[in-house]
């Protein structure tokens, strides 16, 4: 009776624990299937269909020389665009040349809502669009049709809306996220360089906060979380490569680096300054802060900065939130690269590039890259010469990947 309990009892359950301990393995071995699967996909490269991905940097949005208020995105001088050349394959863009914000009014909003899309003038454009560049978009933005928050204002709502549509009908707006437009390209190379506006979008409009439409709330956990589902949706519903890019800092920028300086040269020596609703005199040498470029002019015209007209605090950033942006730009670089590791993903370093060129001309992108020669006339996009060192970095990563030699742009 006794050997026969024992029987009846112990043998169940050692099948039941060698069940489970044979599931655990099974698990494992999957998990280890699917890193081995992308570390050889890294091993491949297929140049028939390139796509860029990712914000204004990316859709290569400039600012216009003769007119103050003229942006353009030129898709023919984006780095995805310059990439692709050199690889020898055509990239479509998200439109050959639009006017912003003339071709993005509230009137075409107003005329979008009533199903009149006429004045959009790229909804005759075929898509998917290879460069999937949307000024303004922020990481956490990629999985969504329809954008709505306190940031984004209308016209920048339209440049949403003209590059993720619906493509059975090019009159159909917020229908696919840019995540599934990717998706549905098939692409067999991706360029992603995401999250720029996560940083840029608080320090150029002079607000860092814990909240609101300026705020960078994203924590580093929830920025991995929005970058691995990407990076994991590219991976297994196409067979394309991706070559990531980590983000340049907040104080690499000219906007935010170069008026301190400027300003020193016009004998500026102090000014008053809005911070938290204080008003303080600060001396420009001891104050730690950046002053930024958009109100340099006033400043030197001397209609701001003065005890009756101080600096907003829109108008500057204070020591203490170039701390609070750069240490978050910190930790996105290193929630970029822990999801380049897991995924068998490459990283372009654009970091280094950028704060390279704070003290002047950088040596790496072979463009020879500067405040003066890489950045649009708004001092935080980059110009063609910007896009083109932006693209070889880029070429270089893929010739070091993949053991190609694809040639560099040069000066």
């Amino acid at each position: 009776m006794k050997s026969k309990l024992f029987n009846n009892l112990f043998l169940p359950a050692v099948m039941i624990f060698t069940l489970i301990m044979v599931t655990g393995c099974t698990k494992t071995n999957s998990t280890e299937e699917l890193q081995a699967e992308y570390v050889r996909m890294g091993t491949e490269l297929t140049t028939s269909s390139i796509y860029a991905f990712g914000d204004s940097l990316t859709s290569g949005y400039s600012y216009g020389t003769t007119n103050d208020t003229m942006y353009f995105v030129k898709g023919d001088t984006s780095y995805g665009t310059f990439v692709a050349a050199k690889l020898g394959n055509s990239v479509g863009t998200s439109n050959v040349e639009f006017t912003y914000p003339s071709d993005l009014t509230a009137t075409c909003a107003g005329q979008a809502a009533n199903n009149d899309f006429t004045c959009y003038p790229n909804l005759t454009h075929g898509a998917p669009f290879n460069l999937l560049g949307v000024p303004g978009v922020r990481i956490e933005d990629l999985e969504s049709s329809a954008i709505i928050r306190d940031y984004f204002s209308v016209s920048a709502q339209g440049l949403f809306s003209l590059i993720v549509r619906n493509t059975s009908n090019t009159n159909s707006l917020y229908l696919s996220s840019m995540a599934d437009q990717l998706v549905l390209a098939q692409p067999t190379l991706t360029l992603i360089w995401i999250g720029a506006n996560n940083i840029l979008g608080p320090t150029t409009s002079g607000y860092v906060t814990s909240s609101g439409a300026d705020s960078t709330p994203l924590s580093k956990a929830d920025f991995k979380t929005h970058l691995e589902a990407l990076i994991s949706k590219v991976k297994t519903q196409t067979n394309s490569q991706i070559i990531l890019a980590n983000l340049p800092s907040p104080t690499a920028i000219p906007f935010v680096t170069a008026t301190n300086q400027a300003l020193t040269n016009g004998n500026v020596i102090g000014l008053f300054m809005v911070e938290n609703n204080v008003t303080d005199f600060q001396m420009l040498s001891s104050y730690g802060g950046q002053i930024l470029a958009s109100a340099a002019s006033d400043i030197l015209a001397g209609t701001k900065g003065g005890m009756n007209a101080p600096l907003l605090d829109s108008d500057w950033l204070s020591e203490a939130e170039l701390a609070t942006l750069n240490t978050r730009l910190s930790e996105y670089n290193t929630a970029i690269d822990e999801v380049g590791t897991a995924y068998n993903v490459p990283v372009v370093d654009m970091n280094s590039v950028f704060n390279a060129m704070i003290s002047g001309t950088e040596t790496t992108t072979g463009m020879g890259l500067n405040f003066e020669n890489a950045f649009g006339g708004d001092s935080v996009h980059p110009s063609e010469t910007g896009q083109k060192g932006i693209a070889n970095m880029f070429i270089k990563k893929i010739n070091e990947t993949f053991g190609t030699s694809y040639e560099l742009y040069t000066p």
